[in-house]
């Protein structure tokens, strides 16, 4: 399988832009692998050849991901900025993928503001789910300044009609200037699956973020193998650790209380932890395994790709009617729905798929699914978006 997007897109590569006919795209190309940095990758391959472009990639190589703030960082922003500043002064649009924190409120700030100031119209692209949570955590001072930096953008992107609302804060003008472009699914299509037989190897594929449920389906095991004896069960769990909102401080601790959850519940045999997977290995495991499982509660979740590629590859998928899995999953129809925290739900989830009809059902709804999230769509949409204000027509 060729994947449609490269592991690192070469910059390089990007048509030249002429002066004061190019757009900046500002955003994180992978490492590390997230569904916003795979999905910036995906845009940039997409328009590379319909506008002249200036890719600014602000993935961080400053250190490791954590919770601290440093001098450093803040320096790098700073000077990373105002490169940005100086293409947008010769750009038709700037487009950035923001954050959802503090401190990532505080980057997109400077480069928005500095974007006005070229000239730019700015167009912010949402990719999760929780900027109005965000917002209305943030000290009264803070939201001030907030609604006063997101006013100057010109066009904002969610990712379903559920997410609308994200930016409702700042009054009901807003709405139209919000716009709904799903996802693009960044692998090829496969076809429906043959139910497995006498085994099931379930995968869990994402960042390890506690709240993305990996230690549930942990937890799921030891009920499945009270639930369906007489099975080959497995396991695959493959990603990065990374910090969320939980209690660690440190990845390695979170790597540390994997293994011991692990081995506390007496599963080293039936459960597997990868690093984070590309390309040949992704598709080995997507061949190994039988069913996907992401038990999604994570605060910041938008639409994840990780589903939508389960999905495409023909896997029914366990997951949650979290963000906007609620608009995309039909429980029962293209996969099982089961509330977050439920491991006794995911094992019950699982067993339903030792049922070779429903099995096969499912696997043919989740690629229909899935081809609902086409690349080419998803870059359209957004080019269109793009030439609209870049080119805004004749009054």
């Amino acid at each position: 399988m060729n994947s449609i997007i490269p592991d690192k897109t070469p910059i390089a590569e990007l048509p030249m832009a002429k002066s004061g006919d190019k757009i900046v795209l500002v955003g994180a190309i992978p490492p590390p692998i997230t569904g916003q940095s795979v999905a910036f990758s995906m845009l940039i391959a997409g328009l590379r050849d319909r506008f002249p472009l200036h890719v600014h990639d602000i993935s961080g190589k400053v250190g490791r991901r954590d919770k601290s703030f440093t001098l450093l960082r803040a320096w790098e922003v700073v000077r990373s900025a105002l490169g940005i500043y100086f293409h947008a002064r010769r750009a038709k649009l700037l487009y950035l993928t923001i954050a959802q924190s503090r401190w990532g409120f505080l980057r997109d700030a400077l480069i928005i503001l500095l974007g006005r100031l070229a000239g730019a119209p700015v167009v912010i692209h949402l990719h999760g789910g929780n900027y109005k949570g965000y917002y209305h955590k943030e000290t009264w001072l803070l939201r001030r300044v907030i609604s006063f930096v997101l006013r100057r953008v010109e066009r904002f992107v969610v990712l379903s009609d559920s997410l609308r609302d994200q930016f409702s804060f700042l009054g009901e003008a807003t709405a139209a200037r919000v716009a709904v472009i799903p996802n693009g699914c960044p692998i090829q299509f496969g076809t429906p699956r043959a139910a497995p037989q006498g085994r099931l190897h379930l995968l869990y594929l994402s960042n390890l973020l506690v709240q993305k449920g990996y230690l549930d389906i942990i937890d799921a095991m030891v009920h499945l193998q009270r639930l369906a004896t007489g099975i080959d069960l497995r396991l695959t769990i493959a990603g990065t650790p990374m910090l969320g909102e939980d209690d660690y401080n440190d990845v390695k601790a979170m790597a540390t209380a994997l293994r011991n959850h692990i081995r506390y519940n007496g599963l080293e045999d039936i459960v597997e932890v990868l690093p984070s997977v590309r390309r040949v290995m992704k598709e080995r495991l997507f061949i190994d395994s039988d069913v996907a499982v992401l038990p999604t509660y994570y605060v910041n979740e938008g639409q994840p790709l990780a589903v939508i590629e389960a999905m495409a590859r023909g896997m029914p998928v366990i997951t949650t009617n979290w963000r906007s899995l609620g608009e995309m999953m039909v429980d029962g129809v293209n996969g099982v729905v089961v509330p977050p925290r439920s491991p006794l739900a995911i094992a019950h989830a699982a067993v339903r798929f030792t049922d070779p009809d429903f099995y096969e059902s499912v696997s043919r709804n989740a690629v229909e699914t899935a081809r609902t999230f086409s690349v080419t769509a998803h870059v359209d949409r957004m080019a269109e978006l793009f030439a609209s204000i870049a080119h805004p027509p004749a009054a």
